[in-house]
């Protein structure tokens, strides 16, 4: 490889660089822009947990700490 042609890839590398820097801002600025009602935080209700094999009962360990299957 010549000289020219490492100019040229060091160029092509620099150009996507700064596309990646440009994505990154696109990304963050989207991120900030969810909706709340998109984001689902804390826990979720009995309702929503899947359904178990019929041997299986759910136990809480204590205030605060996710059921178990056992």
């Amino acid at each position: 490889m010549n000289v020219i042609e490492r100019i040229h890839m060091l160029m092509k590398i620099l150009k996507e660089a700064e596309n990646i820097v440009t994505w990154q801002e696109d990304i963050y600025t989207a991120l900030h822009n969810i909706h709340a009602d998109w984001v689902t935080s804390g826990r979720f209700g009995m309702s929503r947990m899947p359904d178990m094999a019929l041997n299986k009962i759910m136990v809480g360990q204590r205030a605060g700490n996710n059921p178990v299957e056992q």
